[in-house]
């Protein structure tokens, strides 16, 4: 991995060069702790980020992939960190919570008595600087406090509009059908159902849909959404009657009857009407938008903070990293 040792990487990655990490000092008071202005990743790190991904994907990371997992690791540190300087860590029930857990498992207490003196006892012994979940917590706690400045600015009704048609296949409503059938069970009927739909279509002939309501009805099978399927995106459709189904409805003229296979039987299918897909306007989702303008401004304000909190620190990565 020769791309690990590379200085352009350590300079694109933190706009510095790297220095040797300090062990982490702890300075109680009534600001935060204060921590040392290097970041390293260890080999050990590294093996385990290429662990990780091997296992959640089922394929060993490439250079492009390993370097993603640097960038990430990098700022969940950056965040950790500042959550610590502004001291998020104090006086929040959830991690006192794990830290009195932590601590009473470690003595061997099942019904603590004075809480407060495990919780001390697990801040002297540095227990939330090593522990994944509050680490968690805390990065949490500093994408929520940038997301709550994003979303207290002023978001008006032009950037809402502009924001719509910036990005209309976001919000675009799907293409939607209506359509009626006569359902014939495979379970019920076997080897003799696609014959019985096509004796069905051929017994209707060319009428119109409410005069073959009654011969669906009487010569069907019972179906729980009943005859008649009012408005359904080829998602939903496909969620009933399963993804080939939808896609030959798709095909299917206004006006048409058609023998259609789905996955629980037969259907003899009329379309009745098509809904094209539209985008629309901004009153139908006016909320949907004003979420999507935040956590676009979100991304925005949390790349800012990244980049102040990049030029404070410097970061060293292990060359010691196998190139296995």
């Amino acid at each position: 991995m020769a791309w690990l040792r590379s200085p352009l990487l350590h300079y694109l990655l933190l706009g510095g060069a790297a220095f040797v990490v300090q062990h982490r000092g702890v300075e109680d008071g009534p600001r935060a702790r204060v921590e040392p202005q290097a970041i390293v990743i260890s080999a050990a790190r590294v093996q385990e980020m290429r662990a990780a991904f091997a296992r959640d994907t089922g394929l060993a990371p490439t250079a492009d992939d390993e370097r993603a997992l640097l960038r990430r690791e990098i700022d969940t540190e950056l965040l950790y960190r500042e959550a610590l300087a502004l001291g998020l860590d104090r006086d929040d029930r959830s991690i006192r919570w794990q830290m009195v857990e932590k601590m009473s498992f470690i003595e061997g207490v099942e019904e603590p008595a004075d809480a407060e003196a495990l919780y001390r006892q697990a801040r002297d012994l540095g227990f939330d600087r090593d522990d994944p979940v509050i680490r968690r917590m805390l990065v949490e706690k500093m994408r929520l406090l940038v997301q709550a400045r994003a979303a207290r600015q002023p978001v008006d009704d032009a950037t809402l509009r502009e924001h719509l048609a910036a990005h209309a296949d976001r919000f675009r409503a799907p293409e939607r059908l209506s359509f009626r059938h006569a359902f014939f069970s495979r379970a019920r009927r076997g080897d003799r159902t696609e014959d019985d739909g096509r004796a069905l279509l051929a017994s209707i002939g060319p009428v119109d849909a409410p005069t073959a309501d009654a011969a669906l009805a009487r010569h069907g099978d019972p179906f729980p959404l009943g005859t008649v399927v009012h408005g359904r995106s080829p998602v939903q459709i496909a969620a009933t009657f399963g993804d080939a189904f939808a896609s030959a409805l798709a095909a299917v003229p206004v006006g048409q009857w058609a023998v259609l296979p789905s996955v629980v039987g037969v259907h003899v299918v009329r379309v009745d009407a098509v809904t094209p897909s539209a985008v629309p306007d901004l009153e139908g989702v006016r909320t949907q938008v004003m979420a999507s303008v935040i956590a676009e401004r979100t991304t925005v304000e949390l790349d800012r903070l990244l980049a102040a909190l990049r030029q404070r620190y410097t970061v060293a990565v292990d060359d010691a990293v196998s190139p296995s």
